[in-house]
């Protein structure tokens, strides 16, 4: 058989793009997921969801109407404003254009998380909660903590381009607060004095507010500046693939979708019929 038998499958060949155990074959179950189509998929659903919603209020409504007693009730509908998800996710592969930059602005943003906390700590308010401080300890591992928590969620988003209606956090407040000060009493690197464990995080959330809000401001900056047509960024997100996988590499991205309404106006009058336009409420 030539050489060139054997590169040009058939399409009955495992090995051709358009066979359905192909790898790449768009229906095959274990084929990589691009970031965009797990962002438009939610974004799909959520719209599907609102309009089944809505069909069934608009049934209610009618059946609320022809009801006397009822007709006075207001009739009922879900309103959403906004929908918090998490997404677990391992990278698929690594085509990121702004791979040295992110890298940058992680590095960076651990240091100053580190700086925020020690110096604070030193002559700040958590100087007055904390006691027996070993500062060079708290420093070293505040950078380290910072790092596993906010690399991979920094990488997958600043490798997608801006949507001003979905908010992509990078830098989970919460998390790097709880972490950071879990391993400092477990380590007895520090000793609370009296105030509760609850309080000492509050307080440590409020000094690293603005270390996270800078970081999440250079990642809109970066995301700004992609090609509106990127490489596809390939997730693994199916719970086979997932548990292939090193827990090391699984990351956690938070999304915050917002919820627009728009209504129907009547705008004007053509040929003697209402015309209608869409309006934001």
């Amino acid at each position: 058989m030539s050489d060139q038998t054997k590169t040009n499958h058939h399409p009955h060949d495992p090995d051709h793009p358009n066979h359905p155990d192909h790898p790449h074959h768009p229906h095959h179950p274990h084929r990589p997921v691009s970031f965009k189509d797990v962002l438009g998929s939610f974004l799909l659903a959520l719209a599907e969801g609102r309009e089944i919603s809505d069909q069934m209020s608009k049934y209610m409504a009618q059946q609320y109407l022809n009801d006397e007693t009822m007709r006075g009730f207001p009739v009922p509908r879900p309103d959403i404003e906004k929908i918090d998800m998490e997404l677990k996710f391992a990278l698929h592969e690594d085509p990121c254009p702004n791979e040295a930059a992110l890298s940058d602005r992680v590095n960076r943003t651990s240091v100053y998380t580190s700086y925020a906390l020690t110096t604070s700590m030193e002559v700040g308010s958590l100087h007055d909660m904390l006691e027996e401080i070993n500062i060079e300890a708290i420093r070293a591992e505040s950078e380290k903590i910072t790092t596993e928590l906010i690399k991979d969620p920094t990488y997958l988003v600043g490798c997608t381009p801006w949507v001003s209606d979905v908010d992509m956090t990078t830098y989970d407040l919460d998390q790097v607060a709880h972490d950071i000060l879990d391993t400092i009493l477990k380590r007895k690197w520090a000793k609370l004095r009296d105030d509760s464990v609850e309080d000492v995080q509050l307080e440590m959330k409020r000094v690293l507010t603005p270390t996270k809000d800078r970081h999440e401001e250079g990642i809109i900056q970066l995301r700004k500046g992609l090609n509106k047509d990127p490489q596809p960024l390939k997730l693994m997100i199916l719970h086979d693939d997932l548990m292939h996988v090193s827990k090391d590499v699984l990351s956690t991205l938070k999304l915050t979708f917002k919820i627009k309404d728009y209504e129907w106006h009547q705008v004007d009058m053509q040929d003697g019929e209402p015309a209608y336009k869409l309006v934001r409420e």
